[in-house]
């Protein structure tokens, strides 16, 4: 046996050289192989041991370490298990790291390199090819975020063709360069428009810029309450072009009424919140505060609708005036039924009024205000929202209706003897202008159009103007 500075070796010999199995340390005392020898090589099974922790066991071939096996790296903290040459991982095999992930595929010379799926400590995971240790080639990434990419990948980027699914429902399929996309692509964003076209560095060479409602270009549009009307609207890039390349824009359209606030309101105007709705500004230099439109068929219908419960509620009130002793009509009561015939008469598109009952705001004997006695029916609902298709949309059938009794926005404070009274909206809505408006994207952009409504307003006592 030789001493520790010398190479040493403990077990079968023949023809004067290590053949069989046998034990080996060698004189640098990091590396211990044991296993099968033949013609004095490292042949067939064996291990090798490192210092370090490290080994090797599998399959040696004339002294290399070739063939299948597993080896365990204490230096890169992984567990390797496959195929290898000349000490190298090549061929199929499996690593996995003690910080997480791991890959499974093809090797070459200690790289990935061919097929394989490679796995993200961050759980993220990549199938598909490899070259040099980099994906390229054709292959598919599910990201942590939930997005999932199938494409073509060039030097660990995302380049060439590819299709992306966002994690919201967003999916851009088209070319790809430098991991953005780039060239010609489409995007069916989770919002529901679509731009097909040309991208340069993740955005849309082309991007909307403005709307306008193209029927109604030269001028200003003039709107009866009751007559039905329709829109023409044009999304524009930024240099004036219709949006060809974009679809699936959901907008809507709605009326603004000019917000004139009174110079010197009631003490309670700003602290009763509820009365009116933050106005909106315009383009045009003044604010406006929305006031719904509905379809003509549903205005049509709640119109019949109130018609009935008032016609209802007047066969009620006449059914109670009989049960009563009849009472003699003073001069008061007088008046109010010629103003109420004069005000009907003068203005067709007000609220029914119920016969024998009192309106809002009106005083009986007793000096209380009292109420309507029937209820009015809920108003009509609003318009849909309508998507651009090809950069275009269309509104149809469109009708501007009466304000609603309820409808608080564009009820009217009545300072009388100290007391805050809301008067109907139907009798309180002020002559004024309205722009017509568009929700585009979540923002609102006022269209260049507008519309003049006229409303009329009852004015009783010391009203003063809403």
């Amino acid at each position: 046996m030789e001493n520790d500075l010398k190479d040493v070796y403990i077990g079968e010999r023949a023809n004067q050289q290590k053949n069989g199995f046998g034990v080996y340390k060698f004189r640098n005392g990091f590396y211990r192989y044991e296993g099968n020898w033949k013609d004095g090589k490292k042949h067939g099974h064996g291990k090798l041991v490192m210092a370090d922790g490290s080994f090797y066991e599998g399959s040696f071939d004339q002294g290399e370490i070739t063939g299948s096996g597993v080896k365990h790296s204490a230096l890169q903290r992984s567990d390797y298990s496959g195929e290898f040459l000349n000490g190298e991982y090549n061929g199929s095999g499996v690593i996995k790291y003690a910080r997480g992930g791991g890959y499974e595929g093809e090797w070459q010379r200690n790289q990935y390199h061919g097929r394989g799926r490679l796995t993200y400590p961050s759980g993220e995971v990549f199938e598909g090819e490899f070259h040099c240790h980099k994906r390229h080639g054709r292959g598919q990434m599910r990201y942590s975020n939930g997005d999932h990419y199938d494409g073509d990948w060039i030097r660990d980027k995302r380049q060439g063709q590819g299709c992306l699914e966002a994690a919201d429902g967003s999916i851009y399929e088209g070319q790809f360069f430098n991991d953005m996309y780039h060239g010609q692509g489409r995007m069916a964003h989770c919002s529901g428009i679509v731009y097909d076209g040309l991208w340069s560095g993740n955005k849309p060479v082309n991007r909307a810029g403005r709307i306008i409602i193209s029927n109604h270009l030269h001028g200003a549009l003039h709107l009866t309450q009751g007559e039905p009307f329709s829109l023409e609207v044009e999304v524009l890039s930024e240099d004036g072009q219709v949006m060809h390349v974009e679809s699936g824009r959901q907008l809507q359209v709605f009326a603004g009424f000019q917000d004139h606030r009174p110079a010197n309101g009631g003490s309670l105007f700003h602290q009763i919140e509820d009365i009116a709705e933050e106005p909106l500004q315009t383009p045009f230099g003044y604010q406006v505060v929305e006031f719904p439109l509905s379809e003509s068929t549903a205005y049509q219908a709640f119109l019949e609708a109130e018609a009935a419960a008032a016609a209802a509620a007047a066969t009620a009130g006449t059914t109670e005036q009989e049960e009563q002793p009849a009472q003699p009509e003073t001069g008061g009561e007088k008046a109010a039924a010629s103003a109420t015939e004069l005000e009907s008469a003068n203005n067709p598109t007000a609220a029914p009024r119920v016969a024998g009952a009192p309106a809002v705001g009106e005083d009986d004997p007793s000096g209380a205000a009292t109420f309507r006695v029937y209820s009015p029916p809920p108003p009509p609902p609003g318009i849909s929202t309508v998507a651009t298709l090809e950069g275009r949309a269309s509104f149809a059938d469109l009708v501007l209706p009466r304000p609603h009794s309820l409808y608080r926005p564009y009820a009217a404070l009545d300072e009388r003897d100290g007391a805050v009274i809301l008067a109907p909206a139907s009798a309180a809505a002020p002559a004024g202008s309205t722009a017509a408006s568009l929700s585009m994207g979540g923002a609102a952009a006022t269209a260049a159009a507008v519309a003049s409504a006229t409303s009329a307003k009852k004015k009783k006592g010391r009203d003063k103007d809403g």
